[in-house]
């Protein structure tokens, strides 16, 4: 059926398989086409991309890799093109931002295949070391914020991490990067704070994380971020919070019907918050609920972990024959997962066989385990670097300690009464599913932060094309709900082709740059700038009449003329032409009509001589 639809496209649509001169010309000419034509361009351009440079050539295949990704839904055809990306750069030796973003790109396939930082924390490393060679700030934040996450798994680790995230503040700092960078840093910080148990300061940087988001309207790092709170509210049995974030979640699930996944994981969190709470009959509805979503997300490593712990919380409420809740092949589960997880199910599958003594056998094991781990972490790593980052580590110290203390006495008084035993089995198995519990609540904070991937464009540091529409959509929508009117502007750089061919791409990048800085430090800080392809921009005015519209977009303009580029000893002077579409309140537009108004409003611009702006 694939094979005859293929053949059929290629009789109907002609023009579409036609190559292109450039990466630029290229990436315009994805713009506006369905998902079948998007793929055939790209099978297509591959045939003669040889003609292109290099950098253009490794930025082709990077965005394949994330049309195969976002589109396509296909994992391992998106991390082979990021890899024909990362080995056509690394061949011609040419450091840029592409090139790091492919390697973290390339990263984050692995972490959806494997979930192991042995896998993908490598091109991590390697992304840092080709950011720095780039000199350029946005990438190497970048790159040094998603290397800290490699180092979560001790203490001794931790302040290499921390050191990455210092640096990485720094460097967006000392360069005035936007509110999303910041909020990127803090996330990574709490990851490290979480991984060593430090769950009040992992909570403080979500919540900061959280309102950098929310700032910026980034409704999936919203929604992430409310995730990562909920598991820390429950590390901290502040049930007030847990039970606030999971509401907070299923209001994003409301809010934002495009991501489909969002609810899975509000009704999964609401399961993982009963669940802690030993309301184990609630936990069980929840994850059943859940389950029936599994389809929406990619994430196996969830829904693996929904399967255990309904299966484990059945157990637990006296629900009969829990193997037959979820799943009908244990041991296909049971591999999927990682300790100690994997070790608190498979004491429910043996206890749900009968073999109640082999099952207390195996709780007293892990214990054991848990107790050597934990008193070799405290002597290695605690006392030598509680000093060093916060007093409050000393606390978690004492409070480990104690911990421990109780459960050697315990112990001993287990071997002293050994009459006992048999009556102490119950509340010993809650006690310890307890302190297993604990160790395992991080493991469910591990989804990755760009999942779902940058927001921005990595050139200019703006909204890319798909943020900048969604934020129309979404600043059109309120217009109408307030019945106000909403300002949309296209503008792009006059003769910008005779500057790439009479001085080159680099210079070329540098004018787009110099453009798109001087437009956002013009602009008022509640309006919306996209680069939306090649030298085309979008800005968004919400809540302003047409003679506001106009005096702003002359700002734009005269601003851009006056500042001319300055790069490779040469100076270059660049204008604007603008279009400009202005809503109505009372009308019912569409956000493709308005578009459609200002270009060509920006058309009748270009054909009145370029450097102004027209009203459409």
């Amino acid at each position: 059926m694939i094979r005859k639809w293929s053949w059929i496209f290629l009789i109907y649509f002609p023009v579409m398989v036609t190559a292109t001169e450039s990466f630029e010309v290229f990436s315009q000419s994805l713009e506006n086409k369905t998902a079948q034509q998007k793929a055939q361009l790209f099978h297509d351009q591959s045939l003669t991309i040889n003609q292109w440079d290099p950098i253009e050539q490794g930025r082709f295949y990077h965005i394949w890799g994330l049309y195969r990704e976002t589109t396509e839904k296909d994992i391992l055809a998106a991390k082979e093109a990021f890899s024909q990306s990362i080995a056509i750069f690394k061949a011609h030796n040419q450091p840029n931002e592409y090139w790091v973003q492919s390697l973290q790109d390339r990263s984050y396939m692995d972490y959806l295949l494997t979930n192991d930082p042995g896998q993908y924390c490598e091109d991590r490393r390697a992304a840092v070391s080709v950011a720095r060679k780039t000199e350029l700030p946005l990438a190497l934040t970048s790159s040094l914020t998603h290397y800290a996450f490699c180092f979560e798994s001790s203490l001794e680790q931790l302040a290499t991490g921390l050191n990455l995230l210092k640096e990485a503040t720094k460097v967006a700092i000392d360069n005035n990067l936007s509110t999303q960078q910041s909020a990127m840093v803090y996330n990574a910080t709490a990851a490290l704070y979480r991984s060593n148990y430090l769950h009040q300061q992992a909570y403080d940087y979500l919540t900061k994380a959280y309102q950098g988001w929310a700032k910026e309207r980034d409704s999936q790092d919203m929604f992430n971020m409310q995730h990562a709170l909920v598991g820390e509210s429950i590390a901290l049995r502040d049930w007030q919070k847990a039970d606030s974030h999971v509401k907070q979640l299923f209001q994003l699930t409301h809010e934002h019907k495009e991501f489909t996944d969002f609810k899975f994981f509000a009704i999964f969190n609401q399961g993982r918050v009963a669940f802690a709470r030993q309301q184990f009959h609630q936990a069980v509805n929840d994850f059943r609920q859940a389950l029936k979503l599994r389809d929406t997300t990619s994430e196996q490593n969830f829904i693996d972990e929904a399967e255990a712990m309904l299966l484990i919380a059945a157990h637990r409420a006296g629900i009969e024959k829990p193997l037959d809740l979820a799943i009908s092949i244990p041991s296909k589960l049971l591999s999927a997962l990682k300790d100690p997880l994997k070790k608190q199910l498979e004491i429910v599958l043996i206890w749900s066989q009968g073999d109640h003594q082999r099952a207390l056998a195996n709780l007293w094991s892990i214990n054991d385990e848990y107790q050597s781990e934990k008193l070799a972490f405290m002597k290695n790593n605690t006392i030598a670097l509680s000093m060093s980052f916060n007093q409050e580590l000393s606390e978690f110290q004492q409070r480990v300690l104690k911990d421990q203390l109780a459960i050697k006495e315990l112990e001993l008084e287990r071997e002293k009464n050994k009459e006992q035993f048999v009556k102490l089995t119950r509340t010993i198995l809650v006690l310890a599913f307890l302190i297993l519990l604990l160790i395992t609540l991080h493991l469910y904070q591990s989804r990755k932060s760009y999942r779902t991937k940058s927001r921005y464009d990595l050139m200019t540091g703006l909204a890319n094309r798909s943020t900048i529409l969604s934020q129309a959509r979404q600043l059109l929508k309120e217009s109408k709900k307030q019945n106000s009117p909403f300002g949309l502007v296209i503008f792009d750089i006059d003769d910008f082709k005779q500057v790439n061919d009479h001085y080159g791409h680099i210079v070329g990048d540098a004018v787009i740059k110099q453009v798109a800085s001087i437009a956002r430090s013009t602009i008022d800080s509640q309006f919306k700038l996209g680069r939306i392809g090649g030298e085309e921009f979008l800005l968004l005015i919400p809540n302003c009449n047409e003679n506001e519209l106009c005096f702003f977009s002359e700002k734009v303009r005269k601003a851009i003329a006056e500042s001319p580029t300055q790069t490779d000893g040469k100076t270059i002077t660049q204008t604007v032409s603008l279009g400009l579409a202005l809503s109505d309140p009372h009308g019912d537009h569409t956000l493709a009509e308005l578009m459609k108004r200002a270009d060509q409003a920006l058309y009748q611009a270009k054909n009145k001589g370029k450097n102004q702006f027209q009203k459409g």
